[in-house]
């Protein structure tokens, strides 16, 4: 048995490789001004070599094998302890140690192969962690094995062959439970030209950013252990999502779209995420015409609020997805939003409230005239209330909708042709004949079938204009009456 108290080596330079039948392996130590190596009470038996703790300061460092290479040319600071390293007589050497803490940089950054994804790192800080000669290079083990583990890094990238995110200024304290970024984006890997054009039929374009997201309860060991994504709390702060469609490229009929909980309960690993706090976020949904070519944008702003229940096993009776959200349309009428959907029920029931606070009718003229060819000459809301519940087939409920003073001009491609003759003729005849144009205390119904081949939000957009129509005098309520009683039957 051989001891030694400490060993201290000033700007070292080591070349250690080992040979072994087809392994080989390298560790390259090279002159770099100002580097360190201290090592305290070594133990050197016929069964291997005890280390209490060693620490390394440098700028560069290479270790290489065959199956993996680690490169650090732009800093490392590596503090160990607990060394021990195991020489049988025949058969792979092994080592276990306890890491205390770790920063590497590396000019290209680090790359790692994640259940066939890939996640780059532009630098990477580790602390409190057990490593082994087996848990090295097999990132899974690692985090199976260090529940209390600690990692950062500035800047961090996960691709998949369609998309891929970056987080920057990312954290994670495995002791815990908690992760936070300063921001977040999620981008197609393609741009929006080559998106549309790689599609025969029309599809939205996705991209979504954030700030500072914080995510509480958050097992990662449970990720890599037992692929479930496990979340107790998330808060977001100014999240961003904006969907782009293409009207020219036809629509795709006869595929039917999955509802809310249906999508979730498609989500191809377990998740479970119990609350999701939204501060400042906004939605922004652009379409283009596919016959004029304008854009009308619909956008949510100032979106406060939190989605509740995300989960796609162990449902209870009850359980639903719950949704309660205030803001700001087209950053003009305040509204309130509840929505809640049933996990459990086959025919994945629903109920929708929705207020909106008084406004004038013509902010909505930069979403309606190129899309519907519509625009609002006059108009105010003094009360917007609505209550509906439905399922899968089909949705019904009341809306209190009044207002006054309403007036509509219809116009021809979006405004951008000037029209002569007919088209005022036409407002003229809606005006006199068909709107309403004062509504003081007139309750509308709400009563519209579900088309299938059509997205839950384009549904929710159905069944408000179902209760708008029969407000404003272009549907009646006792229409809706026959169509209830007649469905009934």
């Amino acid at each position: 048995v051989i001891e030694i108290d400490q060993i201290t080596m000033k700007e070292p330079v080591i070349n250690v490789e080992v040979q072994k039948d087809e392994s080989h392996k390298k560790f390259i130590l090279p002159y770099s001004k100002g580097s360190e190596i201290k090592i305290d009470n070594i133990k050197l038996t016929p069964e291997g070599i005890g280390i209490a703790a060693l620490n390394i300061k440098t700028k560069n460092v290479d270790v290489a094998s065959v199956e993996k290479a680690l490169k650090v040319d732009d800093g490392i600071t590596l503090q160990m302890s607990e060394i021990n390293v195991a020489t049988p007589p025949a058969g792979q050497m092994s080592w276990v140690a306890t890491l205390d803490t770790l920063h590497i940089k590396n000019s290209g950054g680090y790359s790692f192969n994640i259940k066939k994804n890939k996640l780059w790192l532009k630098d990477l800080s580790i602390g409190d962690c057990f490593l082994s000669s087996s848990s090295i290079t097999d990132i899974d083990k690692f985090f199976t094995t260090n529940n209390n583990a600690s990692i950062s890094t500035s800047a961090a990238t996960f691709s998949t062959k369609t998309s891929f995110l970056e987080g920057f200024n990312v954290s994670y304290s495995g002791l815990h439970g908690f992760l936070q970024m300063d921001s977040f984006a999620f981008n197609p890997s393609t741009s929006r030209d080559s998106f549309i054009t790689a599609h025969s039929y029309q599809s939205d374009y996705i991209n979504f950013t954030s700030g500072n997201t914080k995510f509480y309860g958050f097992d990662l060991v449970k990720y890599f252990s037992k692929d479930t994504f496990a979340i107790q709390k998330a808060k977001i702060t100014d999240p961003s999502i904006v969907v782009f469609r293409d009207k020219l490229p036809p629509f795709l009929p006869g595929m039917r779209k999955k509802m809310f909980t249906e999508k979730i309960k498609n989500i191809p690993i377990p998740i479970s995420i119990n609350q999701i706090d939204i501060d400042n976020g906004q939605v922004s949904y652009t379409e283009k015409n596919g016959d004029n070519r304008l854009e009308g944008n619909l956008v949510l702003s100032h979106l406060n609020g939190n989605i509740l229940n995300i989960t796609n096993y162990d449902f209870q009776g009850r359980d639903s997805l719950s949704l309660t959200f205030t803001g700001r349309l087209l950053d003009k009428a305040i509204f309130n939003l509840k929505l809640n959907q049933s996990y459990a029920d086959t025919l994945l029931g629903f109920t929708m409230a929705l207020n909106v606070k008084p406004e004038s009718l013509t902010f909505l003229n930069p979403l309606l005239a190129p899309l519907s060819n519509v625009k609002f000459i006059s108009g105010n809301i003094d009360r917007f209330e609505m209550h509906a519940s439905g399922n899968e087939n089909v949705a019904s409920g009341e809306m209190k909708f009044y207002y006054h003073g309403l007036r509509i001009r219809l116009l021809k491609n979006g405004g951008v042709q000037r029209s002569h003759i007919i088209k005022p003729t036409e407002s003229a005849l809606v005006n006199t004949f068909i709107l309403k144009k004062n509504n003081n205390e007139r309750t509308g119904l709400i009563y519209f079938k579900r088309i299938k081949d059509r997205s839950f939000f384009n549904y929710m957009n159905k069944i408000i204009f179902s209760g708008v129509a029969t407000s404003i005098g272009i549907n009646n309520n006792s229409r809706y009456r026959k169509q209830m009683s007649k469905d009934a039957f």
